[in-house]
């Protein structure tokens, strides 16, 4: 598996992750649970929500409830649909990790089209979701890419915060 590391300030993340992902098939989760999917040798479907919400539509999500594992396809879509796609799930984190799923694989893959008339109640993201129906073995995921988004300072929280601190005595 290829592995890479960028850094991204975030206020260009849209920007600058788009073109990363055009074309591709990706489990995204926040970079700390890197370790522990390597470590499982899995990306775990999560469907009791042991492994609590990545993103507060998480506990909604088609996948949760059908035991699948949550992907994004950007294979052959629209500008429109993968913008509205990484509106929905950038996280919000210090770092992201993407997994990007092996083509060997994408025959095994649920796709939006399979089940876009069915479970209408649970949250999907049109278009640009898709599942696999059971955990991913890590032997599945062909590259990874770290993503470390550079926060700006927010001056109003650091106003706030410095207004808490206690003056120093003299």
């Amino acid at each position: 598996m290829t592995e890479h590391a960028i850094q991204i300030r975030a206020m260009e993340l849209r920007d600058r992750l788009a073109p990363l992902l055009d074309g591709r098939v990706f489990h995204m989760t926040p970079g700390d649970r890197l370790p522990v999917i390597r470590q499982d040798g899995r990306i775990r479907a999560n469907h009791d929500g042991a492994l609590g919400n990545t993103y507060p539509q998480s506990r909604l999500s088609v996948g949760r409830r059908r035991g699948y594992v949550c992907l994004f396809d950007f294979r052959g879509q629209s500008e429109t649909a993968i913008q509205r796609g990484l509106g929905c799930f950038l996280p919000r984190g210090d770092t992201i990790a993407v997994l990007f799923v092996a083509p060997a694989v994408y025959p095994q893959l649920v796709l939006w089209n399979d089940i876009r008339s069915i479970d209408l109640v649970p949250f999907r993201i049109p278009e640009v979701e898709c599942w696999f129906p059971t955990d991913l073995p890590f032997s599945a995921i062909e590259e990874s890419l770290l993503v470390t988004v550079l926060r700006e300072p927010d001056p109003l929280a650091e106003a706030l915060k410095a207004s808490n601190e206690p003056t120093p005595s003299k």
